[in-house]
């Protein structure tokens, strides 16, 4: 570990040798945060054998009286909430401003474009390159400083990429390989596994992919009619957010609203439709109300094939047949919050009088209220909690003198999950999206997958979750499970799982086993 901070220490001193505006690459788990922090308390510190530093420190101090502004730009609340966290433990100077971006685009940019700072530190910069107020960030439009400092586990398209390059260029880089063969990201294994879906799913999803496919073949490549005329950048990533766009409407920059009419309009005028055309096969086929309908239509058949591969009971099977195979501390990441549940239910129905045996046995604790399978999504309401060092639901006393269970927020919920986790009071969490980012669980050995994006950025930090090195458990080796729907053969033709093809698009850089039973597990 000690080695881990003589390379976070000596990615601060990289950065001194820059500009004073660059980005570190380094791959999730590695600890991108704590160079941040370095780098704050290296400012407040004296005498320190970095001439850059020294030169800086005694510039500012000529001319300020007062402490250095320093601002951290986070992407969510919850990454918010994690640099807060290590920032009260570990910073010498605590009077430091976590904002998140949404927070920023409340303000004006007037407002923005007269905030001063020394340091600025845009965390999670590749998730900037597609807003309006992240690029200006990256250009030093708004909150400007004489330091920038961006923070990345992945680097996004050719386009996001130039722009950090140009304004904020990579200084370090600290790659998977390297973090695993030092020993400060935890080593891991990926699984690829198929499940089947039973006849009555897989007729449904064969009707439902005849449909979509009558939509995707009509508006085939329609995204290519809009583009940024300065670029000739195409506006919309696919045919199906045009589409969607034409349902529910769109946003340019977080600022201008179109709405879904007009979308459909637009659309319609692409394909050569006005209102007073006489062409009667386009005014049939593409006026503002077919498309509009046909959007809606095409959305629901997309939104019911999805909830099939995500809700598939084959799925949730296969996860709870890999938990009692191997009852390690586990994270499942499924598609929806209702699945979440069902999922949790299962595992609770199955390991609860087992654990909670072990646990009062180990323990010898009264356990009122254990459960071995936690949830957490962001749609969860205020809820009591177990106390995580007697198990037992933590009262309050209303003000006509009843004792009732307290009730307590989604932050204080992720905390309890977080420490009852690293603890052991839960052994595994169920979750959505909300804890993509921003976690620190150690004592993860496994994380099962259900559904999932394209998105490889998304699937690392999914994955990164239990890459976190284990103290009390050094030669942790992770396993990394995701179950997909394989391809469905009807009448000798094949007929392509969307949820496979998902998967191979979010795994464009890893390299995992495709296995046929949880038996190949090691």
């Amino acid at each position: 570990m000690q080695d881990k901070i003589v390379r976070e220490q000596l990615s601060v001193s990289k950065f001194w040798a820059t500009s004073g505006k660059a980005t570190l690459n380094g791959c999730t788990r590695f600890g991108k945060t704590y160079v941040g922090i370095y780098l704050i308390n290296s400012m407040m510190g004296a005498n320190t054998p970095n001439a850059s530093l020294n030169q800086f420190i005694m510039e500012y101090k000529k001319t300020n009286s007062n402490p250095p502004i320093i601002y951290v730009v986070v992407p969510s609340l919850i990454v918010k909430e994690s640099w807060i966290e290590k920032l009260d433990k570990l910073c010498v100077y605590p009077n430091c401003y976590v904002v998140t971006t949404s927070e920023l685009e409340n303000e004006s940019l007037e407002e923005l474009s007269n905030i001063r700072a020394h340091l600025v530190i845009l965390d999670e910069i590749h998730k900037l390159v597609t807003t309006d107020i992240g690029v200006r960030l990256i250009r030093n439009e708004v909150v400007t400083s004489g330091l920038r400092l961006g923070l990345t586990g992945t680097m996004p398209g050719p386009i996001g990429t130039n722009l950090i390059q140009k304004f904020m260029p990579v200084y370090d880089v600290v790659t998977e390989a390297e973090a695993i063969a030092k020993r400060w990201i935890a080593p891991y294994r990926e699984y690829n596994i198929a499940v089947e879906l039973n006849v009555l799913s897989k007729n449904l999803f064969i009707q439902l992919t005849k449909k979509i496919k009558g939509y995707t073949e009509k508006y085939e490549g329609c995204r290519r009619l809009f583009y940024k005329k300065d670029t000739l950048e195409e506006i919309f990533k696919s045919d199906f957010e045009i589409l969607l766009a034409c349902k529910i409407g769109y946003t340019i920059n977080k600022t201008t609203r179109i709405s879904s009419m007009t979308m459909c309009e637009l659309l319609a005028e692409k394909y050569g439709w006005t209102k007073d055309s006489d062409n009667q096969e386009i005014q049939e086929n593409y006026n503002p109300n077919v498309i509009n309908d046909d959007a809606k239509a095409y959305s629901e058949l997309v939104l019911q094939r999805n909830l099939l591969m995500i809700k598939s009971p084959e799925k949730i099977e296969l996860v709870l047949k890999i938990l009692i195979k191997n009852p390690v501390p586990t994270i499942i990441f499924t598609g929806d919050t209702s699945t979440a549940e069902v999922i949790a239910g299962k595992i609770n129905a199955y390991f609860e009088n087992k654990l909670e045996k072990h646990v009062k046995t180990v323990l010898n604790e009264d356990i009122i209220n254990y459960k071995p399978a936690v949830v957490y999504h962001s749609k969860l309401k205020s809820e009591p909690l177990i106390d995580l060092t007697t198990g037992k639901t933590i009262m309050t006393t209303t003000s006509e003198g009843f004792t009732i269970p307290k009730k307590f927020g989604l932050t204080v919920i992720r905390t309890n999950i977080i420490n009852g986790m690293n603890i052991g009071r839960y052994q595994f969490l169920v979750a959505v999206d909300a804890l993509n980012e921003g976690m620190d669980l150690p004592v993860v050995r496994q994380i099962i997958s259900t559904a999932g994006t394209t998105n490889p950025t998304t699937y690392k930090q999914k994955s990164g979750r239990g890459k976190t090195i284990d103290s009390f458990n050094p030669n942790k080796i992770t396993n990394i499970i995701n179950i997909y729907i394989d391809d469905i053969i009807l009448d000798g033709a094949i007929i392509s799982s969307r949820d496979k093809s998902k998967l191979r698009a979010r795994q464009v850089d890893s390299s995992p086993y495709y296995i046929s039973s949880i038996d190949e597990i090691l």
